[in-house]
């Protein structure tokens, strides 16, 4: 641990990881339950962030309408107050205990695809059940993770440290050749491509139906590695009594990459899509995914174009 880490400025981080140390304690339900409540709180007063969630699920669900709108906004904020408790459970949960709430499905499905004797590009996405699910899968397989820097020091110690403790190796997201090295070692890579990392390294798909900056990182690592693709997509279940961790390969990403890269970020983006529409609410909708637009399109999040989406609702339902 950096001696950095114990400066007076991070001690408030050390109390909150304290009490996240003694909610891991509780039972399983009560976890969730606690965290239901924290969400209906940030709901209330991160207003900043709800407006980003509202108008996401207005873009992207538009055949909602006003009511079902506010209902799976309030249900993503629930969840991601969940994921963060979730968090600290896959850090200081015992592994006996975590397998006993971990359903995998479709494990055979990537591990006939690293019999292929190539590195497997595993390809995610942002669910509020990411940071629990990246302790899970590295237990039933081996798995490389990506990895942003943290700004608050303890908090990139705590997150680094479980990661390195799971995983084959934790890559930073920018480290490209790091990628290439662990792929053509033969190694499986996790990696999420459904974020907006800007317009230098992307083009613009669809992504419900909305222009979306893609970034087109998958498309170079499979053209140079030849890996092959295998999807991972992980939730809580209905019932909140442990998650699902499932493995599968599209039939969209069988000829990936076409050397288009428009045509293979709309793949990209379609099997993208066709995830965060099984678990909506467990997706990580509080992030400015189309804050990158192409050049004279306005800009979603503004107050002024969220009272023309809204208007745009009220009369499609009048």
């Amino acid at each position: 641990m950096p001696k950095s880490c114990i400066h007076p400025r991070y001690w408030p981080t050390w109390m909150g990881l304290g009490l996240l140390w003694l909610v891991t304690q509780l039972p399983h339900r009560w976890i969730i339950s606690l965290g239901t409540h924290i969400g209906h709180l940030l709901y209330c007063i991160l207003k900043r962030r709800r407006n980003i969630t509202e108008v996401n699920v207005q873009l992207c669900f538009p055949e909602k309408n006003a009511d079902e709108q506010v209902k799976i906004v309030k249900a993503i904020f629930a969840n991601n107050a969940c994921g963060i408790l979730e968090a600290a459970i896959g850090w200081w949960w015992p592994e006996q205990k975590l397998r006993g709430i971990t359903e995998i499905r479709g494990l055979d499905v990537l591990e006939d695809t690293k019999a292929e004797g190539k590195g497997v590009l595993c390809l995610g996405a942002h669910f509020t059940t990411l940071e629990l699910c990246g302790t899970l899968m590295p237990m039933y397989t081996q798995t490389d993770a990506t990895y942003r820097p943290q700004n608050n020091e303890v908090m990139d110690w705590m997150i680094l440290k479980n990661r390195q403790r799971n995983c084959g190796a934790v890559i930073d997201r920018n480290n490209t050749r790091l990628f290439i090295r662990r792929l053509k070692q033969g190694n499986t890579v996790w990696y999420a491509p459904d974020q907006d990392y800007g317009a230098k390294h992307s083009v613009f798909a669809p992504f419900f139906g909305v222009e979306a900056a893609t970034i087109v990182a998958a498309n170079r690592l499979v053209n140079i590695t030849k890996s092959p693709i295998v999807v991972c997509f992980h939730y809580r279940k209905p019932d909140n009594s442990g998650y699902v961790i499932e493995y599968f390969r599209p039939p969209a990403l069988s000829d990936f990459p076409s050397g288009d890269d428009q045509q293979d970020a709309l793949c990209i983006n379609q099997v993208m899509e066709e995830i965060i529409r099984k678990k909506p609410e467990q997706y990580m909708w509080v992030h400015r995914r189309f804050k990158t637009r192409p050049v004279r399109d306005k800009h979603f999040y503004t107050t002024g174009y969220q009272s023309i989406l809204k208007q745009r609702l009220a009369d499609a339902q009048a």
